[in-house]
């Protein structure tokens, strides 16, 4: 198959490169277009008032200077692949991208994108949060199966109308009992906070100048559903988990009688 590889960590990304290696092996001939660098939490985002910076490394690699769903974009409508591409696969992300983690990732972005093309798309992330067998990321169990198993999990995309695409986590183990399709993502809590504290040096002077304050981010203690069936109840007994993700917005039907007035 022709494969278009992409991620949200960056084209000199471990996973990325493990994954490009694997898919080789499998005899897939590999098409790499990438974001020059992490864009990691970025979702969906697309790059609609500047110019993108492109990079050739080689006849079947480029890099980008926009997001994951730019480097999706561009495959598809500037004729830089001139072949027809069978799946995308975005990953392996260093993290997890579990139930409420695919709203914000780059790599769900990746995947979501090329659903909405009408071409199956695959994410693929790798989580050492919970529990491992090693210290870093090792991704070559993972890249392992998604290459001997493209097939099957392109099968499982859906390429019309509402769209969909795969999406795999596994937490970083040396081997796993298997691979298993949920049907409930996992909803996820957070406890993230912001702090706000006054720029240095910004006292006196304007009161531009004077009101002018930093924010940071400050992750919190992630509270996950674990419940049967969820993607991270199957990571956590030491399957891959496999879930097919809409990626059309659904709309929720209201049953209220609502009056509005004009």
């Amino acid at each position: 198959m022709n494969v278009l590889l992409t991620n949200d960590d960056g084209i000199q990304a471990d996973g990325m490169k493990i994954m490009k290696q694997y898919l080789e092996n499998a005899g897939h001939r590999v098409y790499v277009l990438a974001p020059s660098g992490n864009r990691s939490g970025i979702s969906s985002k697309i790059s609609f008032f500047n110019d993108l910076e492109m990079r050739k490394y080689s006849e079947r690699e480029w890099s980008s200077s926009g997001t994951p769903a730019d480097c999706v974009i561009t495959a598809f409508t500037s004729g830089i692949i001139s072949e027809k591409i069978d799946a995308v696969v975005a990953g392996i992300n260093a993290g997890a991208n579990i139930g409420t983690d695919i709203v914000y990732s780059g790599t769900c972005g990746a995947a979501r994108q090329a659903a909405l093309y009408g071409y199956p798309g695959i994410a693929v992330s790798l989580d050492k949060e919970v529990v491992s067998d090693y210290e870093d990321f090792e991704y070559k169990p993972l890249a392992s199966f998604v290459a001997e198993n493209l097939h099957e999990l392109r099968v499982l995309a859906v390429t019309d109308w509402p769209y969909g695409f795969v999406n795999i986590n596994a937490f970083n183990l040396s081997y796993y009992k298997g691979a298993v399709i949920c049907n409930k993502a996992s909803v996820r809590s957070y406890n993230d906070r912001i702090c706000i504290r006054k720029k240095e040096g910004s006292d006196g002077g304007s009161a531009s100048e004077s009101d002018t304050y930093i924010s940071s981010f400050s992750g919190g203690n992630v509270q996950t559903d674990c419940s049967g069936g969820t993607d991270f109840k199957a990571c956590s007994d030491g399957y891959i988990a496999i879930s097919v993700i809409q990626a059309e917005p659904a709309v929720i039907k209201v049953e209220k009688d609502i009056k509005f007035t004009l």
